[in-house]
């Protein structure tokens, strides 16, 4: 029997996630599509060129700054999450612990760019994007992650976008000024983590920055696996970008990226479930296995109707939506977008198994799943860019892709036995039959199309309700 106290905590659980996800969503939505306009002003005026070199530069500085964080968001927020007492001193060994990788990690960097056989105007937009590490010591998204409060998280990152895009506009107008272009996001994004600090002192708690070896140690212990997989994620991401940089010409990196800013504007919903689920998944494992299991399988039913939705749309609407994005030039994207959009299938399903991993201690075997998914990406990518350029850095992408998913699904099974583990299944038929129809004629891709999402989404949408039913039984 259902206890009221019990009732009423998972009733202000869901509607907590909900909340959650909620506020990271629009933050998402709104983030993503200030970022696309944000690139759409600067394909115009930078060209493909211009595009490539700060495609090259965010890709090349983001291993620096997993390098620096290596870990520290996901174990400090599921520190927090377990026990909110701990919250001043967990919060004062990352900020230890990154200001000593920053210092480091900055030195190396720049050895690194300086010995790079790149041009000047290349070089110096990569050092000033490397400046952008010196946040990363005070970004205490970690904590408000923890505590699941999500809105202030939302409203950092889209104001730092605001601030892009108006910087963009004003200061930006042909190539020549593309350092600056690279300079701006570094810029609104200390002012926006400096406000969240400022909001951190007020309101919140201390900040003791003190040298504690034992304390510095246990972080270490729990962080180097996930700061490792966020590497290892990192390299099957931003790796075929870097070797396209190194292997192929600046003007196909700026056509590839375009075609990765479409995809990291469809995989927002899956990073705003994946970080609102995380720090309930870490208190229910430690407190009831049952609403564990509940959550998974709600969660993955959800995640199943959302990627055949996205997957589908963008897939039979790509041409349209590289058009509208980013002008005609670019239209060979719209074909490298047809490719990576596939990625989704697998990525969405990810939402919940990532997360469950970390939840429950068991960040290495994540390590374990992501490393080989890197390993694949790296040995495809030496092999297929010289002679298929960014088309074979996006099959090099997926296949990455379906071994991570295949690895998250066999781990994730052995903790829940859940019959939600269908929707990974029902991903991976769904996501061959879309391969099939890229030789298909466009008509009947069509049609394939449309009775895919139905069917998927019938049955996806009757699960997803049987588990809200269940919910709300129980809270009623």
């Amino acid at each position: 029997m259902v206890t009221r106290s019990e009732q009423l905590s998972i009733l202000s659980t869901v509607r907590r996630i909900f909340l959650n996800i909620f506020s990271l969503s629009w933050a998402q939505i709104a983030t993503r599509g200030v970022s696309v306009f944000t690139m759409m002003y600067l394909a115009r005026v930078i060209s493909t060129a211009g595009l490539g070199m700060l495609g090259f530069a965010a890709a090349f500085v983001g291993y620096f700054s997993i390098m620096v964080d290596f870990g520290t968001q996901t174990v400090g927020s599921r520190e927090i999450a377990k026990d909110r007492s701990n919250m001043e001193s967990v919060v004062g060994s990352v900020i230890s612990y990154r200001s000593m990788t920053c210092g480091l990690g900055f030195t190396v960097y720049c050895v690194v760019v300086a010995l790079l056989k790149e041009p000047i105007l290349v070089k110096v937009v990569l050092f000033i994007s490397g400046l952008s590490v010196f946040t990363i010591p005070f970004n205490l998204d970690f904590v408000f992650i923890g505590v699941e409060k999500m809105g202030f998280v939302a409203t950092r990152v889209f104001g730092s976008s605001v601030l892009t895009l108006i910087g963009v506009f004003l200061l930006v107008h042909n190539l020549a000024d593309v350092w600056i272009a690279a300079g701006i996001p570094v810029f609104s994004n200390f002012l926006n983590t400096a406000w969240l600090f400022r909001y951190y002192l007020k309101r919140i708690g201390r900040v003791r920055i003190l040298i504690d070896f034992k304390a510095l140690k246990h972080l270490l212990l729990q962080s180097w696996p996930v700061g490792l997989s966020a590497l290892m994620i990192s390299v099957y991401y931003n790796m075929d970008t870097v070797m396209l940089g190194f292997m192929r010409s600046k003007e196909e990196v700026g056509l590839y990226t375009a075609a990765y800013k479409i995809i990291y504007l469809v995989a927002l919903f899956q990073s705003a479930v994946n970080q609102s689920i995380f720090p309930t998944l870490s208190r229910l494992w430690e407190s009831n296995r049952e609403k564990l299991r509940l959550m998974v399988e709600t969660s993955m039913d959800m995640m199943l109707l959302v990627s055949a939705v996205v997957t589908i749309g963008v897939f039979d609407l790509s041409g349209l939506v590289i058009r509208l994005a980013f002008g005609s030039h670019f239209g060979l994207s719209s074909n490298v977008l047809r490719v990576l959009i596939f990625t989704m299938s697998f990525v969405y399903n990810e939402t919940v198994t990532a997360p469950l991993l970390y939840a429950t201690g068991r960040q290495k075997r994540h390590l374990i799943a992501v490393s080989l998914g890197a390993l694949t990406n790296t040995l495809l990518n030496f092999l297929l860019i010289p002679q298929y350029g960014m088309f074979g850095a996006a099959a090099a992408t997926i296949a990455a892709e379906v071994v991570v998913f295949t690895m998250l699904y066999i781990y994730a099974r052995r903790i829940v036995a859940s019959s939600g583990f269908w929707a990974l299944r029902a991903a991976v038929l769904y996501s061959l039959v879309l391969c099939v129809t890229v030789v298909l004629p466009s008509l009947l891709i069509s049609t394939i199309l449309l009775v895919g999402i139905i069917t998927i989404g019938l049955f996806a949408f009757r699960k997803f309700m049987n588990q809200f039913t269940a919910i709300r039984t129980v809270v009623s």
